[in-house]
């Protein structure tokens, strides 16, 4: 369908409402004549001419070209211009975040590149379990590991009886001495993390003198021990706890051993005079725990 000029619909218009007054039929003069350009525009579009119409005068039209996927939408490299052309005056285009557009706090381009930022961009650093920390002002916030990371925890309530001595006296327990109760292995996450210990034994001994202690791996000599002695009280269960912490000082698998006995005589792990009480309900511990520094 051809365009109408203005003249032309000035007099269809005259014609069909015959206007009494000058005033109407002069009221189509005043408005603004797109004729050359729709025809422009149409002859353009039936020649095959693909693009954004642009309508740079009344009576002239261009085609903004349009490029194939991965190039510029429209036929300027500067964004000023392409602003000016598509009509959109000196309205600020945000193609990527910059100091500049976020005020005093910098957003890197590289990772937000598409203007969205994703738990998988957030992911490029850190460690699962880790806590993102605000390195203050004017430095860059980390991923650390905050407060209680893990604890392993194993809980025995068999009943156990060695008659292996472990020396109530002031020399250091042996891995040789007593026999081991349980053992707990942890894997730390950081060298730097501490490693907290607790231990806690439900035991007897038929002298009354009774030792627990700690071992790490294959350490000959104990990293921590306790013990109670109730002289003419030989069998009756007691209870030793204590803690012990150190520096892990390797992300390799720590495996803390309990051993325990008595000077001499039988020891009872779980009970006493090698039976047990409160049916099974007895049970001893050893907790390892991973805390930040």
């Amino acid at each position: 369908m051809p365009a109408l000029s203005k003249a032309s619909l000035k007099a269809l218009w005259t014609n069909f409402f015959q206007p009494t007054s000058a005033d109407f039929a002069d009221l189509i003069s005043s408005w603004t004549d797109y004729y050359a350009g729709l025809e422009t525009l149409g002859a353009a579009v039936s020649g095959g001419s693909t693009g954004l119409a642009n309508f740079s005068s009344p009576g002239s039209i261009s085609f903004i070209s349009v490029g194939d996927t991965g190039s510029s939408l429209i036929s300027t490299s500067v964004a000023s211009s392409a602003r000016s052309v598509l009509g959109l005056g000196t309205l600020a285009v945000l193609n990527s975040v910059s100091a500049g557009n976020v005020g005093t706090d910098s957003v890197g381009t590289a990772a937000i590149i598409d203007q969205n930022v994703t738990l998988a961009k957030l992911a490029r650093v850190g460690t699962t379990g880790q806590s993102l920390i605000s390195g203050g002002a004017a430095a860059a916030p980390s991923y650390q590991w905050t407060g209680l990371i893990q604890t392993v925890t194993t809980q025995n309530g068999s009943v156990a009886t060695n008659a292996t001595a472990l020396p109530y006296d002031d020399t250091p327990p042996l891995n040789t001495e007593g026999a081991e109760l349980m053992t707990a292995t942890i894997t730390p996450h950081s060298a730097s993390n501490r490693l907290a210990v607790d231990v806690n034994v439900f035991c007897a001994g038929s002298t009354g003198d009774i030792t627990v202690a700690l071992f790490t791996d294959a350490t000959v000599t104990a990293v921590a021990a306790g013990g109670t002695s109730l002289t003419n009280r030989g069998n009756s269960m007691m209870q030793v706890s204590f803690r012990y912490e150190a520096t892990a000082a390797s992300t390799s698998a720590i495996t803390f051993k309990v051993r325990g006995g008595c000077a001499s005589g039988t020891f009872t792990f779980n009970g006493q005079s090698g039976g047990r009480l409160y049916g099974g309900a007895i049970v001893s511990s050893i907790s390892v725990s991973e805390i930040a520094p």
